[in-house]
């Protein structure tokens, strides 16, 4: 009996002993989960935090995205506007380049404008002084024309004698002059003459004494030679460019629009006169009298009276250019 007690208080303590131990446990676990949703509390708030960190974050890089694409389509606007800009540089350069060439020729014709103007005065003034000349000479003409008219009764019958013995004479002087060789003919074309030749033909060009037109084509025609024909712009360009070496700026041609109506001007060959020959607006017939004949002013025609007073250019009849020595 005494054993039993003994067992059974034995098991008694042994049984405390594990309630104490598992009581101890109970407590230590309660702690632990306490802990546990304690931390899981503050790891809770933790994430909180860190999400709505993040809905900040993307809302600034949104806001940044939205920022870098206007930023771009202003970049994109400013290249587009500079391009622009480039294009109207390179227009105004193109425009400043065609004002400073239009500018350039309008200085050189300005300076050509004033050579003829002066060219113009001193003709004026040369051709006062030969008026008066002639005044003089025809008083003294009219003087000598009383003597002339007692004379002339005797010279009307001794001219009629003299044309026949001339016409005798010009029929043996043509019929000599026929049979000639055209050779012999030709080579004494020009004599004496500064002839210059060009890939359009051989010229005599006289730039010392400005005569009128009808003169200046006897002049020419005095020594075997024709008054200058330039047909096309070729010829013309050619005779130009002798001409620019130091030669007056206007000269006669032998185009005129003598025997056709005002302003249909011709060549001796009988050729219309190209329009693209002209310059701009001519023939224009702008003098109160008709401008019949015309000059090469630069590279083009313009029409004049014929009685003005030009420098000219004879030219040599194609079929004798072989022959000249």
């Amino acid at each position: 009996m005494k054993l039993e007690e003994e067992e059974t208080a034995t098991q008694n303590s042994d049984i405390l002993e594990i309630e104490e131990n598992a009581t101890r446990e109970n407590e230590a676990l309660t702690a632990a989960l306490e802990s546990a949703r304690h931390e899981a509390s503050e790891l809770r708030q933790k994430l909180e935090n860190e999400i709505t960190r993040k809905d900040g974050l993307l809302e600034q890089i949104n806001a940044l995205n939205e920022s870098k694409t206007n930023l771009e389509a202003l970049l994109q606007g400013e290249k587009e506007s500079k391009e622009n800009l480039r294009v109207q540089l390179d227009a105004e350069k193109a425009s400043a380049d065609a004002m400073r060439k239009e500018l350039h020729s309008l200085k050189e014709e300005k300076m050509q404008l004033q050579q003829l103007s002066a060219d113009y005065i001193a003709n004026y003034t040369d051709t006062r002084t030969e008026i008066n000349e002639l005044k003089k000479h025809v008083a003294r003409l009219e003087k000598e024309n009383k003597n002339v008219l007692k004379k002339l009764a005797i010279c009307n019958e001794l001219r009629a004698q003299a044309v026949d013995d001339a016409t005798d004479a010009n029929n043996q002087q043509n019929e000599i002059e026929n049979n000639k060789n055209g050779t012999e003919k030709c080579g004494r074309i020009g004599r004496g003459l500064d002839l210059t030749r060009t890939p359009s033909g051989v010229y005599y060009f006289n730039h010392k004494t400005a005569l009128p037109w009808v003169s200046a084509n006897d002049f020419c025609r005095s020594r075997g030679l024709d008054l200058a024909s330039a047909e096309t712009e070729e010829e013309i360009l050619e005779v130009g460019r002798v001409r620019s070496l130091g030669y007056h700026v206007a000269f006669w041609t032998a185009a005129s629009d003598r025997g056709h109506p005002a302003g249909q001007f011709h060549w001796p060959s009988g050729r219309k006169v190209a329009s693209s020959l002209w310059f701009p607006g001519q023939p224009d017939q702008a003098s109160q009298g008709r401008e019949d004949c015309a000059y090469v002013y630069g590279s083009k025609l313009k029409d004049s009276p014929c009685s003005a007073s030009f420098y000219f250019a004879c030219q040599v009849p194609r079929e004798c250019i072989p022959h000249l020595n």
